[in-house]
């Protein structure tokens, strides 16, 4: 990688917007499911009864209804829970590695260093002063 691409790939916005192309493209996949699940059930009820057909077999009433009630009870199953059952465990394993890495870093230890003056500096135009109130501090291990 060149400087510019490691400068990027070290942004905390270039992982936002990496998460963010990932979020939409399974948006994009969960309407697609959807879509294909509201007509899935006739596409599958027509084709298997078209295959039946085409083999030469004959098509009653009773051999529908049959089909058409086994495919009406897998048709919730295999199109709504199990796509949905896929897409939770995925978030269950990034979900888990997030956790896995936020309890694999450092332990830091607050130590709380109070200063207090009972009376505030004069400030004249010719002196300088810093003034810090409510500060937290960080030094890296380095």
């Amino acid at each position: 990688m060149n400087k510019i691409a490691l400068s990027l790939a070290s942004s905390p916005s270039f992982f936002t917007r990496l998460e963010m192309i990932k979020i939409r493209n399974a948006t994009f996949l969960r309407a697609m499911n959807i879509s294909i699940a509201l007509v899935s059930g006739r596409i599958i009820l027509f084709a298997m009864l078209v295959v039946y057909v085409i083999e030469g077999n004959t098509l009653n009433s009773d051999k529908v209804f049959v089909v058409m009630s086994i495919v009406n009870t897998i048709r919730h199953t295999m199109t709504w829970l199990f796509p949905n059952s896929i897409a939770i465990f995925s978030e269950l394993l990034v979900s888990c590695k997030r956790i896995q890495t936020y309890l694999l870093l450092d332990e830091i230890e607050h130590q709380t260093l109070i200063y207090r003056r009972d009376r505030k500096p004069a400030m004249n135009e010719n002196e300088l002063a810093i003034l810090i109130d409510q500060v937290d501090a960080v030094w890296t291990k380095n």
